[in-house]
């Protein structure tokens, strides 16, 4: 009987490790697997493509087609799709070549939305208005619902926005202000961009000397511009590239998740 319940909570703990940690897409020459934090390989590099882990199972390409895993490398469904969504809510979307249709988290065909991703609503905080040819900001905020409207002055060549802070442009140099205008990133960059995904908005992705780097949304640079491409984050990853085939996975501190 205490065999049993040593076992039983042996068990329970191993899976509980499994299950809690996060898992990063790690490649190995052409292979993909998965290692943890600690950059320990956790599912050995075996497939052609790995996506990322946004809930407990994932899906991979194994020769050209799809399936799903969960996190100890367990099939959830079979490879037989030729393209597939990330979940959200709960759901993601998968084509076969005759059909398409949505999946839950246990691999289960179900009655999805369209796009299996439901509505994604935001709260714009800045909005940008124009004067004498240059961009300015209107900060809004809410206390106690009541608006408070503030506006900054007009005095940048051009001005892209997230949630807190914007990005400004000044004699084709680019840095970050903050909702009192003060600069948190010097203008030193040769473009800033947003994810058009609001979840995603909080990393600035900057160029300097044509390679790629990231922001955090205070404008505080926690990748340095190394790399040849970049892709934007999600699920606190980013797709990089050290040269025009070769990438990997980065985590928000700039942890490399590759060997050749």
């Amino acid at each position: 009987m205490l065999k049993s319940i040593f076992i039983f909570a042996f068990t329970l703990a191993f899976f509980s490790t499994i299950f809690s940690q996060q898992l990063i897409p790690y490649r190995k020459n052409n292979k993909w697997g998965y290692a943890n934090t600690k950059g320990e390989v956790v599912i050995k590099p075996q497939y052609n493509a790995a996506n990322i882990f946004t809930t407990n199972i994932t899906a991979v390409k194994k020769d050209d087609k799809y399936g799903f895993i969960d996190q100890a490398g367990n099939p959830v469904t079979k490879f037989e799709f030729t393209r597939v969504s990330e979940f959200y809510n709960g759901q993601a979307s998968v084509w076969t070549k005759d059909t398409a249709y949505c999946i839950n988290r246990f691999g289960e065909k179900i009655r999805g939305s369209v796009f299996c991703d439901g509505d994604k609503d935001y709260l714009q905080h800045f909005d940008i208005y124009t004067k004498n040819g240059k961009t300015g900001l209107i900060n809004y905020a809410y206390f106690s619902e009541s608006l408070i409207r503030d506006s900054l002055p007009a005095v940048w060549d051009q001005i892209i926005i997230n949630d807190l802070y914007a990005a400004v442009k000044k004699e084709n140099k680019w840095g970050v202000i903050n909702k009192l205008g003060d600069l948190t990133a010097e203008l030193i960059y040769d473009t800033i961009e947003l994810d058009k995904n609001i979840y995603y908005r909080q990393f600035f992705k900057v160029k300097k000397d044509n390679k790629y780097g990231f922001l955090d949304e205070k404008g505080k640079e926690i990748v340095a511009p190394k790399y040849v491409k970049a892709d934007f984050f999600s699920s606190s990853l980013a797709r990089v590239w050290i040269n025009d085939t070769f990438w990997f996975y980065i985590d928000k501190t700039g942890r490399e998740y590759y060997e050749k």
